[in-house]
């Protein structure tokens, strides 16, 4: 519990320091709190993807990425990418962190499951740095974390479930071991199709291409996401790839007034490690599908300086043994300053 709560100080302050460093050259525009949790969906029940929590801090565009903008540790990072080249104009980074949780779809049972999602949790920290043109955007992701009991997950889904006077979960003692974990992500969303519906709405299809490396997960995704917004609000690629895998999210510059998001996903993983375990040790792991897909949808309002939107994600099979796919909702709450 001790040094559970020392990594939750430790990725706080880290986040706390680069927010501080950047703030005499960003603007920060918006902050959003976003909760993942299969109780938003007719199943309500624990079950693999069951929990995720996060905290995300956006900035105003800017136009440059150097050492007043971006975090110095992750600018030579960036120089294999286009986002530093003059093909963009419009830049922004974004701080978010948080804690997801695994478990398998029987939490009554106390023994190993081992045909079934292992016991999992993860505290992490990520940084995006985004940048985007008339033709399409691009998003780096570079994410740290904490994969096993440090991560708190254990306690956390005993206490809510305390709470809500919920079963008490038996299992997490079979759950992953700590392990210090990295991903490098990059997505480019390229919007191909926009036009105007009737009662005042636009549409914008967007087409997107994901690829991860690192010891969280290794692959690739591609998705056709279908964006409608009330007329007036700027056509800007606006949605952002969520830390939870087969969603998205709205991001945070759409104007006043109501949004909704449809999309289909489909999915190469190479490897991932709350389905094949941890990376240097043996741990408990299911023999995963090479080959997934998914659904998204969501709806949405904004004001000027509060927006709330809410998500689904449907996902086939991503291991053998699973017997059903995975079903979740996601609802979030931003302020824009």
């Amino acid at each position: 519990m001790r040094i559970g709560c020392i990594c939750w100080w430790l990725i706080v302050n880290t986040l706390v320091i680069s927010v501080a460093q950047a703030q005499s050259a960003v603007e920060w525009q918006a902050l959003s709190f976003t909760l993942d949790n299969d109780l938003f969906t007719l199943t309500n029940g624990d079950r693999h993807y069951t929990n995720g929590v996060h905290i995300r801090l956006e900035s105003k565009p800017f136009d440059e990425f150097n050492r007043e903008t971006t975090p110095s540790l992750l600018l030579p990072l960036l120089d294999p990418f286009p986002l530093v080249t003059d093909d963009f104009d419009h830049r922004t980074l974004a701080y978010q962190f948080g804690q997801l949780m695994f478990t398998p779809a029987d939490i009554s049972i106390s023994n190993p499951q081992p045909d079934d999602m292992p016991y999992a949790g993860m505290l992490y920290m990520a940084a995006d740095l985004s940048a985007r043109n008339e033709g399409y955007a691009d998003t780096v992701r570079f994410m740290v974390g904490i994969v096993g009991p440090w991560s708190q997950a254990d306690d956390t889904q005993r206490h809510v479930h305390q709470l809500i006077n919920s079963d008490e979960p038996q299992g997490w003692n079979n759950q992953l071991h700590n392990e210090l974990v990295f991903n490098l992500m990059y997505e480019r969303r390229t919007p191909f199709s926009m036009g105007q519906l009737e009662r005042g709405f636009n549409y914008q299809w967007i087409s997107i291409q994901q690829a991860e490396l690192g010891t969280i997960n290794t692959g690739a995704e591609v998705s056709l996401a279908l964006l409608i917004t009330e007329i007036g609000t700027p056509q800007s690629h606006n949605v952002q790839p969520s830390v939870a895998q087969n969603t998205y999210l709205f991001r945070s510059d759409l104007s006043q007034g109501y949004f909704g998001l449809f999309g289909i996903t489909g999915r190469l993983t190479l490897r991932n490690i709350f389905l094949d375990g941890n990376t240097f040790r043996d741990s408990p792991s299911v023999e995963k599908e090479l080959l997934s897909a998914g659904v998204f949808y969501g709806i949405g309002y904004s004001t000027r300086k509060w927006g709330i939107s809410a998500s689904w994600v449907r996902e086939g099979k991503r291991f053998e043994t699973q017997d059903k796919g995975l079903h979740y909702g996601s609802v979030t709450v931003t302020y824009r300053y």
